[in-house]
């Protein structure tokens, strides 16, 4: 007998990769749970730290890189591309404010060899409930001096292939009120406290952020989210009618440098009225005078008018009397 056709089962959403196709028209448009579906920009601008909003104003930041990708890719992948590409037109920066996608180590360390330093909170959140390896104090170039109850390790041995062990004593670490929290482990001999460079410069990046310093800088991470709105606004980047992702790229870089010149514009006219601003405050002070000169004047000459006019008549009266 005919079973009649056979039915096809729809592959759950959680089992569809994020690279699949998502529109025939446009094979390049990616997906992410976030941002939905079609592209994503990465933008890079520079930016102005100081407190003063009138330096703010008169200081022009431009943005110096614009990239656009499929929506699936991690922004991981975006920031050393980034950073080459304003190296190779001169515009290359110091410092970078990023997210912690853009900020992993592998990205600081090749970003280091830029000349560039990344700022940026560390990934993932450690257990509050455990001692990191922040909590031993370090030399500058970090060397473990002691251990968070202040013991000094027995010794300290770096591997070739970058993995370090410091050993405490024992008897320390046995008696130790922080045993129950403590990353340091028991040996055959003594207790060992085991970790690579890669967690080391972790832990250090992750006591930085509770600085005063982190803080105060990175806030001005924040900033760049505002020029997606401005980029949005004035250009209408996210309603573009092209497909493909060489021509949404290449709308996408004309808008920016749009925006740039929108930017560019108003602060030559910021510049323009300070430079107006002597003449200007002079004519603001010379109309003020003028105005209290006419409030206190203007009563006098109401009175002078009013005598002059009985005088006038009073004469022509003598006369025809005469």
């Amino acid at each position: 007998a005919d079973a009649g056709p056979a039915e096809m089962a729809l592959k759950e959403p959680k089992k569809i990769l994020s690279s699949s196709l998502q529109n025939p028209s446009d094979p390049d448009a990616g997906y992410d749970a976030h941002k939905g579906q079609g592209y994503q920009v990465q933008v890079m601008e520079t930016y102005c730290d100081s407190p003063d909003e009138t330096i703010r104003e008169k200081t022009l930041n431009l943005i110096t890189h614009v990239e656009v990708e499929s929506a699936h890719v991690s922004d991981v992948h975006a920031l050393i591309p980034a950073l080459e590409s304003t190296k190779e037109r001169g515009l290359v920066p110091e410092e970078v404010l990023a997210d912690s996608l853009y900020g992993s180590d592998e990205n600081s360390e090749k970003a280091k060899e830029l000349d560039v330093e990344v700022i940026s909170p560390v990934m993932g959140t450690p257990k509050e409930e455990t001692l990191r390896l922040a909590d031993f104090p370090q030399t500058d170039k970090g060397k473990i001096v002691a251990c968070p109850q202040g013991h000094a390790p027995i010794k300290f041995k770096q591997g070739k292939k970058g993995t370090c062990s410091v050993a405490f004593a024992s008897e320390h670490c046995g008696a130790c009120p922080q045993r129950e929290r403590c990353p340091v482990k028991a040996g055959k001999k003594r207790h060992y406290l085991r970790f690579d460079l890669k967690t080391l410069r972790i832990a250090g990046r992750r006591a930085r952020e509770h600085t005063p310093e982190f803080k105060d800088k990175y806030r001005w991470r924040s900033g760049v989210e505002s020029t997606f709105s401005e980029m949005d606004k004035k250009t209408r980047v996210k309603r573009l009618r092209v497909r493909g992702l060489s021509a949404v790229g290449y709308c996408a870089r004309l808008k920016a440098i749009g925006v740039n010149l929108f930017r560019a514009a108003r602060v030559k006219r910021v510049l323009a009225t300070l430079h107006a601003a002597p003449g200007a405050v002079f004519a603001a002070v010379r109309a003020t005078i003028l105005a209290v000169k006419e409030r206190f004047l203007s009563p006098w000459r109401q009175l002078r008018d009013i005598l002059k006019s009985a005088t006038e008549n009073m004469l022509y009266t003598v006369r025809i009397a005469a």
